[in-house]
C-alpha cells in the first residue's frame, strides 16, 4: 500500500512537472503565431500599397507577389492560432503601422528604393524566427513554419534582386546627370571659342554673338 502511494505521489509529480513546462513553450508557440498573423497582414498592405504607388513593373510584380501569398500564409496561420487557443490579430502592430505610413509618404524611385530595402530586411528576420520555430515541440505551430519558410526564401531573392535594380537604375541616373553636364560644359567651351556668349539655364540656352573691336568700329 505504501509502495502504490510513494508510486502514484511519484507520478503526480512527474505529471505535474510536465504541466508547468507546457506553458512556457505553449506561450512561445503563441507569440510566435501572433507576431505570423501580424507579419503577413502587414505585407499584405505594404504590397497593395507597392501595386498603387509604384510605377516600377518589378516593385508591383513583387507587391502583387506579397498580396497573394501572405494572404495564403495568413490563412494557414490562423488556422493553428485558433487550434492553440490564439485570437488571432486583426491588423499590424505599432511598428508596422509606422513602417506603412512611412512608406506611404514616399513615392517614385524614393518609394521604390525604400520598399525593396525594408522587404530585404524584413524577410531576413522573418526567415530567422521561422527557422527557429520550424524546430518547435508543438507540431502545428512547427509544421506551419516550415511549410512558409521556402515562400519566405523566394520573397528575399525578390526583395534582393529588386533591390540591386532599383539601386541600378539610381546610379545609372546620376550617370546620365553626370554626363549632361560634362556635354554642357563642353558646349561652353566650345561656344566661347567661337565668340559666342552663353547665358540663361541648360534647357534654354539664349546666345549672343560677341562683336569683335573691329566690326564695332565699321558699324560707326
Amino acid at each position: 500500500m505504501i509502495k502504490k502511494t510513494v508510486l502514484g505521489l511519484g507520478l503526480g509529480i512527474a505529471m505535474l512537472g510536465v504541466a508547468l513546462g507546457a506553458p512556457s513553450a505553449d506561450k512561445a508557440s503563441q507569440k510566435f503565431i501572433m507576431e505570423a498573423i501580424e507579419g503577413n497582414l502587414s505585407e499584405v498592405q505594404v504590397g497593395k500599397l507597392a501595386q498603387d504607388k509604384s510605377m516600377d513593373d518589378g516593385v508591383r510584380s513583387f507587391g502583387d507577389m506579397l498580396v497573394k501569398d501572405h494572404s495564403a500564409a495568413n490563412e494557414k496561420a490562423t488556422e493553428v492560432a485558433n487550434a492553440i487557443g490564439v485570437t488571432p490579430p486583426t491588423e499590424p502592430n505599432s511598428k508596422q503601422k509606422a513602417i506603412y505610413d512611412k512608406l506611404s509618404k514616399l513615392s517614385g524611385s524614393a518609394f521604390d528604393r525604400e520598399f525593396a530595402k525594408m522587404m530585404v530586411d524584413d524577410h531576413k528576420k522573418d526567415i530567422k524566427d521561422f527557422e527557429k520555430e520550424a524546430k518547435s515541440q508543438n507540431q502545428q505551430v512547427a509544421a506551419f513554419a516550415k511549410d512558409t519558410l521556402p515562400t519566405l526564401h523566394k520573397h528575399l531573392d525578390t526583395a534582393e534582386s529588386l533591390a540591386k535594380a532599383v539601386e541600378g537604375l539610381r546610379r545609372r541616373g546620376q550617370r546620365l546627370v553626370q554626363l549632361d553636364r560634362v556635354d554642357l560644359l563642353g558646349h561652353r567651351h566650345h561656344c566661347l571659342e567661337q565668340g559666342v556668349e552663353l547665358s540663361g539655364d541648360a534647357g534654354g540656352l539664349n546666345r549672343r554673338r560677341w562683336a569683335d573691336p573691329l566690326r564695332r568700329r565699321l558699324r560707326r
